[in-house]
């Protein structure tokens, strides 16, 4: 499982020759566990919408896929973007569980899980007349497969 190019468990090295990477950092100082942030120098497309790209290493291999977009637009269509996506997932992964939660209508949030350990989580909100969707894409942990 990955996006594109990219799969999980995949070296720095491997996802470098595949994607430009334009900056990376440490995701905490404090927690060596965190992970190394690289950002892609390229956007993701996907039906035609670009997206931020990133990916965070752990133990020197892919963890997790981050794709992000913010736009402007109001509440109402916000919402009705982050049911798109959500169903969008729903069809193409049919995951084992979802849990969904509305903390409220501003902030939605969905995850799918699945059988082999791996997830997929959606977040959504409403922010200073933006819209902000963020899909994260996390691995299974070892020995799940």
């Amino acid at each position: 499982m990955g996006f594109g190019k990219a799969l999980f468990w995949m070296s720095e090295t491997e996802l470098r020759f595949f994607y430009p990477i334009a900056d990376s950092y440490n995701e905490s100082e404090d927690d060596p566990d965190a992970g190394l942030r690289l950002i892609s120098g390229e956007p993701a497309v996907l039906r035609e919408t670009a997206f931020d790209l990133s990916f965070t290493m752990k133990g020197g291999k892919l963890y997790r896929i981050t794709l992000e977009r913010a736009v402007a637009e109001d509440p109402a269509r916000c919402g009705t973007l982050f049911r798109q996506v959500q169903e969008r997932l729903r069809k193409l992964h049919d995951p084992a569980i979802e849990e969904e939660t509305w903390a409220d209508s501003q902030a939605p949030r969905a995850s799918f899980l699945f059988n082999g350990g791996g997830r997929i989580d959606l977040a959504g909100g409403w922010t200073q007349a933006q819209c902000n969707l963020r899909l994260d894409l996390t691995r299974a942990a070892p020995g799940s497969l």
